[in-house]
This record gives structure tokens, C-alpha cells and sequence, in this order.
């Protein structure tokens, strides 16, 4: 992984750390939103605002096939990149 990836990945870690009231080192690229961070919906939707006010791009996720912190932090990399 690049610096530029890694640090955005560290970025979305730790904004999503905050957005839940854990610690990063708490947190894994394997983590469930729904099963292991117990997120509901809005929970999800809340965080993806969090995001998108970050200044990363949201807007063409498809936030149905996204279930883990890993998955999340690929697609968003990986959109920006095609900019």
C-alpha cells in the first residue's frame, strides 16, 4: 500500500474511532459494521456524512454490498484514485 493509501486508510480508521467512542487500535480492516461495531443503519449513514464532510468522496458508494471496515476503506480509495 502506498503512503497515500495508508494514510487515508489511517484517516478513515480514525474518524470511524471517534464516530463509535473506541480507541483505533480497537479497531480492524476485518471489522463488521453490523456484527463486530453493532452499527445500525443510521449509524452507518451518520458515519458516511462524517466521512464525506472529511473530505472524501461518498458519493458513489454502494453502501449495500459494503460490510466491513476494509471494504469501506478499499472502495473510497479506490474511487478517488479513478478521479
Amino acid at each position: 500500500m502506498t503512503e497515500e493509501r495508508e494514510s487515508k486508510s489511517e484517516n478513515i480508521i480514525k474518524l470511524l474511532a471517534e464516530h463509535i467512542g473506541v480507541e483505533e487500535s480497537e479497531l480492524s480492516k476485518k471489522d463488521s459494521f453490523a456484527d463486530d461495531l453493532h452499527m445500525s443503519a443510521a449509524d452507518f449513514t451518520d458515519f458516511i456524512e462524517k466521512l464525506s464532510g472529511a473530505g472524501f468522496n461518498t458519493s458513489s458508494l454502494d453502501l449495500s454490498k459494503t460490510e466491513t471496515v476494509g471494504e469501506l476503506i478499499e472502495e473510497i480509495i479506490s474511487e478517488e484514485e479513478l478521479e
